[in-house]
């Protein structure tokens, strides 16, 4: 839970600096170290041009396009990669937050060991093992990325969770969720995966009993279409992406007469907890020992945050949590 970023999957919005992003020569791992070492001492990063991101031994020029149906050139959910983020942001996570954030996010829920709750963009299962461990809840996650369910199912068999969460794989259109069972629904980095956002929101609501509340956590872009350090940022993304605005989904949920309760910015805070992460990587990484694949997907998150700061900075992507309550004539 809390700002999990996307699976891998074909490409359908790619921006010219995304090229080739994982194949680096030894002059770009340079520059890369040298943003990394930037982010340790927490100082200030200029953005990076697409030329210096593109390996310029590679045939494809900085503003190629990547083809429909061609093999999405972000690097995979890797075993090593899985174990370097959660090394990096903690077990069960994959970006800013952590238990007691996740905890935080829940409030809304009233929850009770009685009562579950339906996790869209469940991840490495961090937030749900955190939900069953303190409130004893039932946790029903569902995530689009299979490599990320079986790490899930994995970590709460570990815990002893298995009984009270439940993790799957699921397509986006066909989430295959009970109408009126569940007892709230959190949304989290979903709706950037998703084409039919209104969809859905449909099923996410008509999924939840009358009263009960939806939360949604999400990185939007700061107008319709993403300015130029949104799209760096965005470029970055394991998978398809279908960036959208605030507005739109607040408009949505207004039309099937759901009461929002919160609307609220909280790119400063987000940006703060990975700030506050990035701190202590060194310390955390210092004595550990490095293969290629490893190093190199360090380097990588090192740049996607880095991008991901200048664009929280610039208001180009912004971090919102909206609160909204089901009502009975809710449609």
């Amino acid at each position: 839970m809390a700002f999990f970023r996307h699976a891998k999957r074909i490409s359908r919005w790619r921006l010219p600096c995304s090229n080739q992003a994982a194949k680096m020569t030894e002059s770009h791992r340079g520059i890369r170290c040298a943003r990394l070492r930037a982010w340790w001492e927490g100082n200030e990063l200029p953005p990076m041009e697409a030329t210096d991101f593109v390996n310029p031994e590679s045939p494809a020029s900085p503003g190629a396009q990547a083809e429909e149906g061609s093999p999405a050139d972000t690097p995979d959910w890797s075993p090593a990669w899985q174990q370097l983020v959660q090394l990096i942001w903690g077990e069960g996570f994959n970006g800013p937050g952590g238990e007691e954030h996740v905890l935080e996010m829940a409030k809304p829920f009233g929850l009770t060991n009685q009562n579950t709750l339906l996790e869209i963009g469940s991840g490495f299962g961090g937030g749900a093992c955190a939900i069953v461990d303190k409130i004893k809840a039932y946790v029903d996650g569902l995530d689009f990325d299979p490599n990320l369910v079986d790490h899930a199912v994995a970590i709460a068999m570990l815990k002893g969770f298995d009984a009270k969460e439940k993790f799957r794989f699921v397509e986006p259109e066909a989430l295959g969720v009970r109408p009126g069972f569940y007892d709230g629904c959190f949304l989290h980095d979903t709706f950037m995966a998703v084409e039919d956002k209104e969809g859905l929101l449909e099923t996410a609501v008509g999924a939840i009993k009358p009263g009960k509340s939806i939360v949604i956590a999400e990185i939007f872009t700061g107008t319709p279409e993403p300015g130029k350090v949104a799209a760096a940022s965005l470029s970055m993304e394991h998978g398809d992406i279908f960036p959208c605005d605030a507005a739109r989904i607040v408009a949505k949920l207004k039309s099937m007469n759901v009461e929002i309760r919160i609307d609220t910015d909280k790119t400063k805070n987000c940006a703060a907890m990975a700030r506050s992460v990035w701190s202590g990587v060194a310390g955390r990484l210092a004595r550990k020992q490095m293969d290629e694949e490893t190093a190199d997907a360090l380097l990588y998150e090192t740049e996607f945050w880095a991008r991901r700061h200048e664009a929280y900075e610039s208001g180009e992507l912004k971090m919102r949590r909206i609160v909204a309550i089901k009502s009975s004539d809710a449609l």
